[in-house]
């Protein structure tokens, strides 16, 4: 292990992992050469999908191994220079390019076998010597990363650092006036109370928690500073909704508001939820950009019961 690796740990995994992938695709490079496989490293997803199955569309391949439409369409312009592919327009569709393999591309494949069965063996083994499966973890890695980016999870504890000193908590009758005066306080603010406003605020035990939903309280010191509530949705195509997100502003910039948004996200999961709504105003322009970076996608905007919303967005769970 170098110098960087053992001094920064693991804030240098970008590096260690381009490393290690050079490494690998290095080895690439004389394994073809070594087993007469006359292929560049960067084709052979390519190569593969199109040895599994005879004609592939463009986006087709883009899709099964992750790139971008433009980078196969250049991949492939390589392929068929070096005669291993062929194309045609789709008889569907003359504006959509499929691929096949030549009788050339296609001979590499009894070609390359042997060099698969070799390479599968050699992870074996590492594999055994190191007690670690790699494949394993990356499989792993990636599955969790797809749910969450890694920017999203460095925002997080970014959030979470800003928030030290922040507890939250379930929301109990004590809090009545506080979850009240905390969602009034932003409204008068930036907009004016509304009628569904007042039913939520006045009878926020009965209206949102005897439904099926849930408050949260963010307290400095003991003190109510923050709330946000997740409402169970009923004859909606959502399954629940964050709303009445409330944040004093004296303890504003220290992304309380964003604690309390992965709390309520949590629970939406821990009820079972797969999908979350809410409804804001682009006047709101850092909450709009905490919603996207926490992955809300934004919907065309429908009706809505407040007079003030002209933004509608959905996070699936």
């Amino acid at each position: 292990m170098t110098y960087l690796y053992t001094s920064a740990g693991p804030k240098s995994i970008g590096t260690r992992l381009r490393q290690l992938s050079e490494q690998l695709t290095g080895a690439a490079h004389d394994l073809y050469t070594t087993y007469g496989v006359n292929i560049e490293p960067k084709w052979w997803p390519i190569f593969y999908c199109l040895s599994e199955n005879n004609w592939n569309q463009v986006g087709e391949l883009a899709e099964k191994i992750g790139y971008s439409h433009v980078a196969v369409s250049r991949t492939v312009k390589e392929m068929a220079k070096a005669g291993l592919v062929r194309t045609r327009a789709s008889a569907s569709d003359g504006r959509v390019t499929e691929v096949s393999l030549t009788v050339k591309g296609r001979d590499l494949i009894h070609t390359i076998q042997p060099q698969y069965e070799d390479i599968s063996a050699a992870i074996s083994q590492l594999d055994a010597e190191t007690g670690t499966s790699l494949w394993s973890a990356l499989a792993a890695w990636e599955d969790a990363l797809h749910k969450r980016s890694f920017t999203g999870r460095v925002r997080d504890q970014r959030h979470l650092r800003r928030s030290a000193g922040i507890d939250i908590v379930d929301y109990t009758p004590k809090y009545r006036e506080a979850f009240k005066t905390l969602n009034t306080e932003w409204i008068d603010g930036f907009f004016v109370m509304e009628q569904h406003d007042y039913e939520m605020l006045d009878g926020a035990e009965s209206y949102i928690l005897g439904r099926g939903g849930h408050i949260f309280m963010a307290l400095l010191d003991g003190e109510a500073v923050g709330t946000c509530a997740l409402q169970k949705l009923h004859q909606s195509p959502y399954d629940f909704e964050l709303t009445k997100m409330g944040v004093t502003p004296k303890v504003q910039g220290r992304s309380i508001g964003y604690r309390l948004s992965l709390a309520i996200i949590e629970k939406a999961r821990e009820l079972g939820g797969k999908t979350l709504y809410l409804e804001s105003n682009t006047k709101l322009e850092p909450a709009i950009r905490m919603y996207r970076q926490l992955g809300f996608q934004e919907l065309d905007f429908t009706s809505s019961p407040y007079a003030r919303a002209n933004i509608q967005m959905v996070l699936e769970l």
